[in-house]
Parts: C-alpha cells; sequence; structure tokens
C-alpha cells in the first residue's frame, strides 16, 4: 500500500513539474508581458499549487517564480496578487490549468520561438529587434515587445542562407523581390526551424489532407521533393460551372 502511495505521490510530482516548466517557457516567449497580466498569471498559478486564497498575506514570489522570466519575480506586487488570488475563490485546479492556459493563448505568436536579431536594412525600425518564428512565418517584432512591425509567410519565402553571424532571406516573387539581413548568432538554428516549417506545411500528409477535400483536384507526381520554390502548376477543371 506504501509503495503505491509512493508511486502516486511521484507521478504527481512528475506531472507538477513537467506543467511548470511548460508554465515557464510559455512566460519566456514573451518576457514583457504588463504587470496586470503578470499578476493574472502568478494569481492563476497560486490558485493552482495553493488553492483558495488565505487570510495572511502570502510571498508570491516563489510561486511567480514557476510562470514568470526571473527578471520579473523580485518586483511581483504582492497586494495585486492577492487580490486577484481572492477572486479566484472556488477554482479547482483543473480550471485554474485551464484558465492559465486561456490566457497565454490569447496572445499573437504564442507559440513562436523568439531569437535576438538586429537589421541594418532600414532606419524606419530600431536595429535591435526579436525574430519570432512559428507554423505562419517569421515575423520581426520590436525589441522584448510584442508589437509586430512586418510578417513573411512561409509561401513569401523564396531563400534563406545562413551564414555564421548572419541570415539572408530573400521575399517577394521572382519578379518583386526584397532582401532582408540579419545579424545573429542563432542563424543557423533560424534556418533550422523554417526548413522544418516548411516540411512539415508541404509533407504528403498535407497533400493528402488537400487530395480528401478537393477529390477533384489531380496531384502532379513530381521527380524531385515538393518545396515552397518548386510549386506545382495548377490544373483548371475542365468541367463547365
Amino acid at each position: 500500500m506504501k509503495a503505491m502511495v509512493f508511486a502516486g505521490e511521484k507521478v504527481k510530482e512528475t506531472q507538477e513539474h513537467e506543467w511548470n516548466e511548460k508554465v515557464k517557457e510559455c512566460g519566456l516567449n514573451f518576457s514583457t508581458v504588463k504587470c496586470e497580466i503578470m499578476v493574472m498569471l502568478t494569481a492563476l498559478q497560486a490558485q493552482l499549487e495553493m488553492g483558495d486564497c488565505g487570510d495572511v498575506l502570502e510571498d508570491y514570489r516563489s510561486i511567480a517564480s514557476h510562470c514568470l522570466p526571473p527578471r520579473f519575480v523580485p518586483n511581483i506586487p504582492h497586494e495585486g496578487v492577492a487580490l486577484h488570488h481572492q477572486s479566484l475563490r472556488g477554482m479547482t485546479s483543473a480550471e485554474a490549468k485551464k484558465a492559465f492556459l486561456n490566457l497565454i493563448q490569447s496572445w499573437p505568436l504564442h507559440k513562436a520561438t523568439i531569437f535576438d536579431v538586429m537589421q541594418s536594412f532600414t532606419s524606419n525600425w530600431p536595429r535591435v529587434l526579436w525574430l519570432a518564428v512559428d507554423q505562419d512565418g517569421l515575423h520581426l517584432l520590436e525589441h522584448r515587445s510584442r508589437n509586430a512591425l512586418c510578417s513573411y509567410e512561409y509561401d513569401s519565402i523564396l531563400s534563406y542562407s545562413p551564414a555564421l553571424n548572419c541570415l539572408m532571406i530573400i521575399t517577394g516573387s521572382e519578379k518583386k523581390q526584397s532582401k532582408v539581413i540579419l545579424t545573429t548568432s542563432q542563424a543557423f538554428q533560424i534556418a533550422n526551424l523554417i526548413r522544418e516549417y516548411t516540411e512539415v506545411l508541404q509533407s504528403p500528409k498535407q497533400i493528402r489532407h488537400n487530395r480528401d477535400v478537393n477529390p477533384k483536384k489531380k496531384i502532379i507526381s513530381q521527380s524531385r521533393p515538393v518545396s515552397i520554390l518548386h510549386k506545382p502548376v495548377p490544373i483548371i477543371d475542365g468541367t463547365p460551372s
């Protein structure tokens, strides 16, 4: 019996550790959340870990360290967190976890991977930026901000060339192209992410899905893999509309 209880506690401990790591990862993706968002996240994390708020004012720094970037933890407003924590009275751990994830998922680019980059191709933007890479494309943001300056969908990326401290991206069409040059020590990691996303988007599974959705359309066989640079010519259905 003791062995079963111990095993159950270990499973619970592992689940809590995985949850905390996921929470921290989500928080690190956008480390400039406003004060009220930090308060809400910490209060939800407190409700998840501690349950209902007690009568004694808690030191929420240890809770905040599970869901916020480290630089925000020392300045977390305890009274503000306590006030919001009180408003969550009666919420179960499962409900708190769901509310936490819903809050994070409401942020644009919440699944993106963020890189520090520098640019010199335009004087209209700051030199230091964030580059966000997700399933929709590349997004240049103001540094340490969620404010997007521009986005490039994968269909518009003609080529990308990583170097030791530089990444060059060619976007646009065959008739009109633009060059984006970013200085970064993570050029190869960014290029790998771009490659992985484009491969997933052009995977046979996606092609099969498109065929199932549009069964009348024919699939053109090609000797080389489908890529974002070489797409099949669309076939026009000859049947009258």
